[in-house]
């Protein structure tokens, strides 16, 4: 945390930005964006799922039912539309964060689109029985309100924008909450049944969440002030979010214990060290590698890295140490300072899309490596990173770039 926050701070106060705004039509931009989020839907809904629409009814009431059955469509379906997703990935993700940080400067049709988008991308995620893409959008829209806690209003305003702004924060996380702790309660009875027509008792339920929470190491402690006097339907999922966001930090410490054997930039990803690997060698290349990975290093303790969590910090450390990885997160806290820095001085479209996916590698940082596990993840935010650095650059050329708002660097 202390590099993160060093290099955003450093970026913050050294960082240089362009004082020009980029030629980029946001408007038109968005609209490409949306067409080919919405063209590529219901294929992509039909991969994961089975049907042709998300059925969030499923999702909701049985997700057990929906995470197994969508889990199983999509390990016996045909990949060809998730390579498809992977090439469109720099347009996919740039939907969510043009809708949300630009909503002034679209027309009131691409702003319903852009909401539209995200509500049904959320919806597959229901429908998949998934908590990811519930908590994403959770998270997109608490940095965005969070945002606007922090915006200046007038002097009357003030106080009355941010104690609305505050109480829909709270309703917000409160939601999601009530969101998560329905579903994974319905997983987590659906798991110790295997029948969607059985249904283990509250008693029985709560006590199978608590025991889930352990991950086979941890003890949960019954008398911590915030648990003791919970009912037990909220402290068995409250020890289980709790479980959920902190376990990765075991992993990570089993994974310090072990001997550092360079993966030589293979390690961070397995999109990457996958494909990257395939004209030389194959799989038996790729499983030489792995084993070289500190995730691979954790099953010896039991520790299967990818089905639970082991942080963010273990991918890169694979090909770096953890020295060089404390190095590299100084480095994304600069970027990720710089890159909204550029969104409000530039307004340049690109660098908002890299500060929201960079927000999610921080959120995640207690999971997993979040932007390069995926391949529509890495190549959408590699390109996008890419685009926002290219623009970036030709904004600096034209105008003189800036330390701070209003001192002009030399």
């Amino acid at each position: 945390m202390f590099s993160l926050t060093a290099g955003y701070l450093v970026a913050v106060v050294k960082g240089r930005t362009p004082t020009v705004r980029v030629g980029i039509d946001v408007n038109k931009l968005q609209i490409l964006c949306i067409i080919i989020s919405l063209a590529i839907y219901i294929p992509t809904v039909y991969t994961r799922t089975g049907k042709f629409y998300p059925d969030i009814y499923t999702g909701l009431t049985n997700t057990g039912v929906a995470y197994r059955t969508s889990k199983f469509h999509a390990e016996n379906s045909s990949p060809l539309f998730e390579y498809i997703r992977f090439l469109l990935g720099p347009f996919l993700i740039m939907v969510t964060p043009v809708t949300l940080f630009f909503m002034p400067k679209l027309s009131k049709a691409t702003k319903i689109l852009g909401v539209i988008v995200i509500i049904l991308t959320t919806m597959i995620g229901i429908s998949q029985g998934m908590n990811k893409y519930c908590a994403d959008m959770t998270a997109q829209i608490i940095i965005y309100l969070a945002l606007l806690f922090f915006s200046k209003k007038e002097k009357g305003q003030n106080l009355k924008h941010k104690l609305k702004t505050l109480l829909l924060m709270i309703l917000v996380v409160g939601l999601f909450f009530g969101y998560y702790a329905s579903t994974m309660r319905n997983r987590v009875s659906y798991d110790c049944t295997a029948d969607s027509n059985v249904t283990l008792s509250d008693e029985a339920t709560n006590k199978a969440m608590v025991q889930n929470s352990k991950m086979s190491h941890a003890t949960v402690r019954e008398d911590y002030i915030l648990f003791r006097y919970l009912p037990d339907k909220i402290k068995s999922a409250g020890t289980f979010l709790a479980s959920y966001v902190s376990h990765g930090y075991k992993g990570l410490s089993i994974a310090m214990d072990r001997e550092f054997t360079s993966t030589y930039g293979l390690g961070f990803s397995q999109f990457f060290r996958h494909n990257i690997l395939k004209p030389f060698g194959g799989q038996p290349l790729e499983e030489k590698i792995e084993k070289r990975t500190y995730a691979d290093k954790t099953r010896a303790e039991a520790w299967y890295t990818g089905e639970i969590w082991s942080t963010f910090f273990v991918f890169p450390a694979s090909d770096i140490g953890f020295p060089g990885t404390v190095l590299l997160v100084f480095f994304i806290g600069y970027l990720w300072a710089l890159s909204w820095k550029d969104a409000l001085i530039s307004h340049n479209p690109f660098a908002v899309a890299t500060f929201l996916n960079l927000c999610f590698m921080v959120i995640y940082f207690s999971a997993n490596n979040q932007l390069f596990q995926g391949g529509e993840s890495f190549i959408g935010f590699t390109v996008v990173f890419a685009a926002w650095l290219i623009t970036r650059w030709q904004a600096m050329k034209k105008g003189k770039a800036i330390k701070l708002e209003g001192e002009t660097a030399d």
